[in-house]
Formats: structure tokens, sequence, C-alpha cells
């Protein structure tokens, strides 16, 4: 038991580890901007799928992160820059400017190599989590909207309807006492809309066929 308990913390820990890497690698950027050319380049951060650089005077620049292609050395040990995508102008600043590149540059030698992965890894990452995120959603609703429980056939019932019934179906079913719930028979294979909810038609009791838009249905 006291190992189960050891382990389960370090688990813990790798899984935090794994989310924020991302997060790891800017705050790493940024602290190397804060003495980078006197710190002009301020900080990077990345929001809404869109990489910023929020200059220490003022002003900043930005590209979107779907028109990225690479960062890479410009100037041996004196400029770094992030490409846009086919030569694109993506890159565009306060004033509303275009430009190829978000260009980070010195009069002092540096790491260029070094630094130009290193905005690489953190857009990658960022990126990487961002489609894991997508497939978990993904494999989500593929889990919700699934029709492996109601094949054909299958007896089943209306247990929310989004439209509401005409009158005149209103008042039949009250003269013959049905009610919504009652049960049918798929006679068609139900239309899968989305975050549990269907439409298609079922076969009720009395031998009408019931189609539906938009309902929410559960086995008999």
């Amino acid at each position: 038991m006291k190992k189960i308990l050891l382990l389960f913390p370090i688990l813990l820990l790798q899984f935090s580890a794994r989310a924020e890497q991302w997060d790891a690698i800017q705050n790493r950027v940024n602290e190397f901007l804060k003495t980078f050319d006197h710190g002009f380049y301020g900080e990077v951060d990345i929001h809404h799928d869109t990489l910023y650089n929020y200059y220490k005077g003022g002003g900043y620049s930005f590209i979107p992160l779907n028109q990225y292609t690479e960062a890479r050395v410009v100037i041996d040990k004196r400029k770094v820059g992030i490409f846009c995508l086919n030569n694109t102008q993506c890159v565009i600043n306060a004033s509303g400017s275009h430009f190829d590149m978000m260009p980070f540059s010195t009069q002092s030698d540096f790491d260029a190599a070094k630094f130009a992965k290193e905005l690489n890894d953190l857009i990658k990452s960022y990126l990487s989590s961002k489609e894991q995120i997508k497939h978990k959603s993904r494999k989500k609703e593929e889990k919700v909207i699934s029709l492996a429980d109601y094949p054909a056939g299958m007896k089943i019932k209306i247990i929310q309807e989004d439209k509401v019934f005409s009158l005149y179906e209103a008042l039949v079913d009250e003269e013959e006492g049905r009610k919504k719930e009652d049960v049918g028979i798929v006679v068609e294979d139900l239309k899968p809309l989305g975050d549990g909810w269907y439409s298609g038609s079922i076969k009720q009791s009395d031998g009408r066929i019931r189609k539906f838009e938009k309902a929410k249905v559960a086995k008999w």
C-alpha cells in the first residue's frame, strides 16, 4: 500500500510536467529575453493559437501559428527569425504593417541556433498539446454519438425532445392514454446530431410512424 501511495504523486507530477511543457519552454524563452539586447524584446506569449511579442518599450507584433513555418538563424550569432508559411507576410505589428518574419537580433554574439531551436520547441510543443486536446474531444464525441447501442429494430423510448409535439398529436396521445416516453421500434438507423441528440423515426405501439427532428433516446 505504501508503494502505491508513493507512486501516485510521482505519476501526477509526470502528467503535470507533460501538460505544462510548452509553458515551461515559454518561461525559459522569456527568461532569456530579459537580458537579450538589453531586454528590448520584452516577452513572448502564446494565446488563442497566436504567438505575440510584447516589446519592453511598448508595442507588439504577432504571428498566427497556423501560418508559422519555422524559426531559423538569419545571421549567425546575431539574428533569429520566426518565418511565415510560403514566404507570406503573416507577421503583423501594432500599426498593422505586415512582415515575412518576427525577428530577434542583437549586436552582441549569442547562440542563435540554440535560441531558434527553443522557439521551434515552444511553438511545436504548444501545437502538439492542442492536437492532443482535439483528439481527446473527438474521442469523447464519438462515444457520445455512437449508434452501436441503437441498431435498427431495437426497442427504444424517447426521453427528451427538443421540439414540442403539435397540438393534434398531443390531443391524440392524451385521448389514447399514451405519453411522449412510449416505447417504439427503430425503423431507420438514427442519425447522430452530437452531444447525445439524434434524429430519426420510430414505430409506436399503435402502429403509427413517429418522426422526430431532435431527441434523446434510451433503451426500453
